[in-house]
């Protein structure tokens, strides 16, 4: 063909000029590059992150869109909880109350609080203020009947005709109310005014109180919360808490603490894991070169990419979330290989006795073709999570696929720069390479024995591809227990311990352990009540507890009430004309109200009625639904199949209540990874293929790249499968799971694009010296740049081990999953791919050179 040589000079003329270029005008490149460096770490200094579940979420999800649209209607979706301890549990009861009142007066307000939750004794004595409306139909009847009886016969005691009998007196009517009331007390003995002294929130023992802040604010949104918290502890502080006894602590806890927690921790380790994939990088990388100079030069070439894609994802995203959190260190791991590769091939031919500019030249010229197909593969393989719509994935695919772009691009426009800067310093030694004696003994046994170790290898291969399609097929792949992908903080931090204290003695409304439904009308309250009743029981049992609503609050049956109470009003008046002064005292404290009426919403107190009034002051368009007694709110199966419950409902109107909860947004989140999981990994893998395709001219070219990629993730997925098997069996427990979530997901389509990254870079070397007629093609491919290939494995690794430092488990699982994909592939290439290109070389070899004659022939 004409044009491949053609194609090859052009090639060979670029890279010429633009190693010509940057020897004459390499220092002000470096300057450039470091200004943009500087420049670009300033820019960044903005970007926020939030660690909040939702923030994952595509904004079109039923669960995210429910919350917007409640966040208008509904105050104090996110709660600040106050822990209150002493041994004095008068003084616990006195500081409460003052704090609860000095907060409702200087917190509560605009931008701030929307109300403090102290007291829990108003309802109580709302009911004592209405107790008969409150009282059954049947006890209201007998006390009409006692009266009417007594009054009767009292009546007939004064008549001058009454003639006594020796009849029984009825039973006093008080002494009917007296045994009504003692029943009532009787029966209220377990209610939670009984179970918490003093009216407030507080343990049996009064060594531990709580008080909730109700506020707005996102618990993510750090800035404003960390102001809230600010001002709570400020009018802690000005009551002086030791005044009222020496004993007395206070500590913040509750949602919002518990997200700034995640918030801080989660932004120190990615700082952590940052700089220890950064040393461990520079560390390894001064192993393989065995040159100093070559940490600076590969550390100044990755802080220009890596600060530029952090900048994008500024003004391309906006925010960091659970997900993209760790990128930076991912990036550089994964960045960096382009700049290993390039210096890799520079340092080889420095040390061939080559003068910079004419290294410069051979390196662009024999390492862009391959390094840009590999940067290319994992850029599209992290672009291919962009096509789905679950945000946690979306992000990761934006910033990591603009990121490998960046890394290539920067690298080849200014790590020579660098290099030329460092080389007018001190010269490089000429006459030492690369090569590694363990990466030539790695390569050697497949050398020797290239059928066997591919009939090894390959069996390994069908072996784990085969669990993985059993494990998909036959058992469910996902993890569903949320539990196991919670940050540790959550069990071992302070703040977590004291929420489960706190949770040990208050209700599941108090701890949020609800979805919450929410009406347009409130004529369909009833309705929707008569649904989720039929709702609530599925095959397996109850999909849900008790469910809530303001009607709850009110008494029932008060119109046949209110007609008994007028009627008891009148026989008691009646009855007052006969009584003494003493027992007109006494009927005038038990007489029912003249103007006595069925109660409504409006009659609740603020307090009482505050979980279902909405912003405008409506009341009574809201409904909690509790957890079944005995699931937990962190079993994923559970979470769906109560969510879907209540997804079925609809009203009269055909439309379906706003669902909001943990609840939802967990279930979204599974069903996101069910949907656009495999939509990832199928973009992932044919992007590669379509890249790889356009790489090599020759099919065996690609068919080697491509068969040695898919050995390598064949290899990942069959451990995960093993892992798992061996933690059900109990022989070994990683304390990480290894099923498929909403982050270690990602795993999977990037190892397509960085996997694939290594048996490219040695394909395409092979290629190159196959063409030119080199002594050792396979060896300069395996060991020359395998070495560098396995030093690129060693900075990815680095990046995703990295994840290890976070107490997130959905990140370990990610980093685990993540670096189990790089090492087999690494792996596949160091191991499978030489084996293969021996027998590819004698192939072509027996093709190409004319057979020997017979000895003796001549």
């Amino acid at each position: 063909m004409h044009g491949e040589p053609e194609r090859a000079q052009l090639a060979a003329g670029i890279a010429m000029r633009l190693a010509r270029f940057q020897t004459r005008w390499h220092v002000w490149l470096a300057l450039v590059a470091a200004v943009a460096t500087g420049t670009s770490y300033l820019g960044i200094r903005e970007l926020q992150l939030k660690t909040a579940w939702e923030e994952l979420l595509p904004t079109d999800k039923p669960s995210v869109r429910d919350m917007e649209q409640a966040r208008g209607r509904v105050k104090g979706l996110t709660t600040l909880t106050i822990a209150v301890r002493s041994r004095d549990g008068d003084a616990l009861l006195r500081f409460g109350r003052d704090l609860s009142l000095r907060l409702e007066r200087e917190v509560v307000g605009e931008g701030a609080a929307t109300a403090i939750d102290w007291r829990i004794d108003a309802y109580e004595q709302f009911v004592e203020r209405n107790r008969y409306l409150f009282a059954s139909v049947e006890d209201l009847r007998t006390v009409r009947d006692a009266v009417r009886a007594r009054l009767e016969w009292e009546r007939q005691r004064r008549s001058p005709f009454y003639i006594d009998l020796g009849e029984e007196a009825p039973e006093d009517p008080r002494d009917v109310i007296e045994r009504l009331q003692k029943r009532r007390r009787d029966e209220s003995a377990g209610s939670r005014v009984a179970r918490f002294p003093g009216g407030m929130f507080v343990n049996r023992e009064r060594t531990l109180l709580a008080i909730f802040v109700r506020t707005d604010m996102r618990a993510s949104d750090v800035a404003r919360t960390s102001r809230l918290m600010a001002s709570v502890e400020e009018q802690i502080a000005a009551l002086r808490p030791t005044r009222y006894h020496p004993s007395i602590t206070t500590e913040l806890t509750g949602e919002v603490l518990t997200a700034r927690e995640e918030h801080d921790a989660l932004r120190d380790e990615l700082l952590l894991a940052t700089v220890l994939t950064t040393a461990i990088s520079l560390g390894a990388i001064f192993v393989f070169f065995r040159r100093l100079r070559t940490i600076p030069l590969l550390g100044l070439g990755i802080a220009l990419p890596a600060a530029l894609t952090f900048v994008f994802a500024r003004f391309a995203v906006g925010q960091l979330n659970t997900s993209t959190a760790f990128l930076g260190s991912i990036i550089i791991g994964n960045g960096i290989n382009p700049g290993i590769m390039w210096l890799a091939r520079y340092v080889e031919e420095r040390a061939g006795g080559a003068d910079v500019e004419t290294a410069f030249s051979t390196t662009h010229r024999e390492t862009w073709r391959g390094t840009i197909a590999a940067s290319l593969a994992a850029g599209l393989a992290y672009g291919s999570l962009m096509i789905t719509d679950f945000r946690g994935f979306r992000d990761f695919g934006v910033i990591g696929g603009v990121g490998m772009v960046l890394c290539w691009t920067l690298t080849y426009a200014f790590l020579p720069a660098w290099v030329a800067l460092f080389e007018r310093i001190r010269a490089m030694k000429t006459g030492q390479g690369t090569r590694s004696a363990l990466f030539t003994k790695l390569a050697g046994v497949s050398r020797r024995a290239p059928r066997t170790v591919l009939g090894i290898t390959v069996t390994l291969a069908l072996l784990g591809a085969g669990a993985a399609v059993f494990a998909i097929t036959m058992r469910d792949p996902i993890e569903y227990g949320f539990g196991k992908l919670r940050s540790e903080r959550e069990t071992t931090s302070r703040a977590g311990k004291t929420n489960r204290e706190i949770g040990e003695f208050v209700g599941q409304a108090e701890r949020g352990n609800f979805i919450v439904m929410m009406l347009d009308r409130r004529e369909h309250v009833p309705i929707a009540l008569a649904r989720l009743a039929k709702l609530r029981n599925g095959p397996d049992g109850a999909r849900f507890g008790r469910i809530r609503s303001i009607e709850d609050l009110l008494p029932t049956e008060q119109a046949p009430k209110v007609e008994i109470l007028r009627e008891i009003r009148r026989l008691m008046l009646d009855a007052r004309e006969h009584a003494s002064d003493a027992q007109r005292a006494r009927i005038d404290e038990q007489l029912p109200a003249e103007d006595m009426r069925p109660l409504t919403d409006a009659d609740l107190p603020e307090q009482v009625a505050r979980r279902f009034t909405e912003r405008g002051g409506e009341r009574g368009r809201i409904i909690l639904v509790e957890p079944a007694k005995g699931k937990s709110i962190w079993n994923g199966r559970y979470l769906v199949e109560w969510t879907g419950a209540m997804r079925q409902l609809r009203l009269p109107d055909g439309s379906r209540p706003l669902i909001i909860g943990r609840g939802p947004v967990f279930a979204d989140m599974i069903e996101s990874i069910w949907i656009d999981g495999p939509k990832a990994v199928a973009a992932s893998f044919g992007l590669v293929l379509v890249l790889v395709v356009l790489s090599f001219r020759r099919m065996r070219y690609r068919l080697i790249s491509m068969g040695t990629l898919l050995v390598g993730v064949a290899w990942m997925t069959g451990t995960l499968v093993l892992l798992e098997a061996l933690r059900q069996w109990g022989v070994l427990d990683t304390g990480v799971s290894t099923k498929l979530n909403f982050l270690n997901f990602v795993a999977l389509p990037i190892t397509f694009g960085i996997g694939v990254d290594y048996a490219t870079n040695v394909v395409s070397r092979f290629a190159s010296e196959v063409e030119s007629g080199g002594l050792d093609p396979v060896g300069s491919a395996a060991q020359e740049t395998g070495g560098a290939v396995v030093l690129c494995s060693c900075t990815t690794v680095a990046g995703y081990s990295s994840l290890f430092t976070s107490a997130n488990r959905a990140l370990q699982s990610f980093g685990l999953a993540a670096t189990l994909g790089e090492l087999a592939t690494m792996l596949a290439a160091q191991v499978v791919l030489p084996a293969i290109l021996v027998l590819v070389l004698a192939r072509i070899q027996n093709r190409i050179e004319p057979r020997s004659p017979p000895i003796g022939s001549r």
